[in-house]
């Protein structure tokens, strides 16, 4: 039992430690606080914000690599979803949210893949139901 308890216990401090980060890293903490201060939706400069939203997706993904998670989520100061990382059977998925004309653009790709595209965004939050 206690053997059981230490590795759990391990386990846990680990699992933190991946995700710890985010209080720490100054790139992805003045990445957060620009999509925080200037992302409006219904004037929307997707040059400037999904550029920093993939930069932050490519920082998630080797961060959920590190850290025994299947996905690791960022939301912004209203609690809204900014980027996120899942592994799936294909692989490691990067996603990130836009925005155009105030509508919610979702873009998805695989970390093998060069380019991103546009996905069906209910069909993947089903997947990242928790915070």
């Amino acid at each position: 039992t206690n053997i059981v308890k230490s590795n759990i216990k391990k386990t846990q401090n680990d699992l933190k430690k991946g995700v710890a980060f985010i209080d720490a890293d100054e790139s992805i903490i003045s990445s957060i606080y620009f999509i925080n201060n200037y992302q409006d939706k219904n004037s929307y400069n997707e040059v400037l914000l999904d550029e920093e939203k993939k930069r932050i997706a490519q920082q998630l993904l080797s961060r959920v690599k590190l850290s025994f998670n299947d996905i690791i989520t960022l939301y912004d100061k209203n609690d809204e979803l900014i980027s996120y990382v899942i592994k799936t059977e294909q692989g490691y998925q990067q996603n990130f949210i836009s925005y155009l004309e105030g509508k919610m653009i979702h873009y998805s790709k695989y970390e093998n893949e060069d380019e991103y595209k546009i996905i069906n965004y209910y069909i993947s939050i089903l997947l990242i139901k928790q915070k």
